[in-house]
């Protein structure tokens, strides 16, 4: 799962532009912060919290795409 965040924040990271185009700055740094906030509560094993933050960024990311 860790790899899988990754690579997520890479991907957000790489549309950066097109979020901020979207959602605007705040809410894409928002949606940055909780992405990386996911990725160290993978990464410390902390599965309550990355399903907090998982549940922030998810939404998020779906409504960019509809």
């Amino acid at each position: 799962a860790r790899v899988q965040a990754m690579e997520g924040n890479v991907f957000l990271k790489d549309i950066e532009l097109a979020l901020n185009e979207k959602l605007g700055e705040e809410k894409t740094t928002e949606l940055l912060d909780s992405a990386q906030k996911w990725y160290e509560a993978i990464t410390a094993e902390n599965a309550e919290e990355a399903a907090k933050h998982s549940e922030a960024v998810v939404p998020v990311l779906t409504s960019v795409v509809k």
